[in-house]
């Protein structure tokens, strides 16, 4: 799924997903995949899990997907048992290679952010400084006695 690209160039020339036409040709009128307009393949999904008393994935979850699954189990039921076979496998989980990268590059993201807002927070700490400097020496220039107090 994470390399998929629905065969871009395939749709670009106006023929359907590899996936979908080698489904077709093995299977014919049984095929379980679908190509097509959005607005179709809902309807599509809605009349086949109605068909089989099923429930869709990806019409609304993530704010509706470009993938709908329809499905006789419902995926909450799906998921836990995801989970499950996945804390029997040795390492504990499934990794996601891109999780990896994602990480990684959110520091490009973060990295510059934070070092803005130490590169004000370093001014502002001078520019306080600076004016408590000025206060201190204007208050000593308006009274003369206090400089000679330190003279001595």
């Amino acid at each position: 799924m994470y390399k998929c690209d629905l065969c871009h160039d395939r749709i670009e020339k106006g023929l359907i997903p590899a996936c979908v036409e080698a489904c077709e040709k093995r299977l014919g009128a049984k095929k379980p995949l679908f190509f097509g307009k959005k607005d179709q393949m809902l309807k599509r999904a809605h009349e086949r899990a109605k068909e089989i008393n099923g429930f869709i994935y990806g019409e609304e979850e993530n704010g509706g997907t470009g993938t709908l699954y329809v499905s006789r189990v419902p995926f909450d039921k799906i998921d836990v048992k995801l989970r499950e076979a996945k804390s029997s496998l040795p390492m504990g989980r499934i990794e996601n290679p891109l999780r990896d990268v994602n990480e990684w590059a959110k520091g490009f993201f973060i990295g510059p952010i934070i070092s803005a807002l130490g590169a004000i927070g370093l001014a502002l700490y001078r520019r306080g400084r600076k004016e408590n400097a000025n206060a201190e020496t204007k208050d000593i220039e308006e009274d003369p006695s206090q400089g000679n107090k330190e003279d001595e």
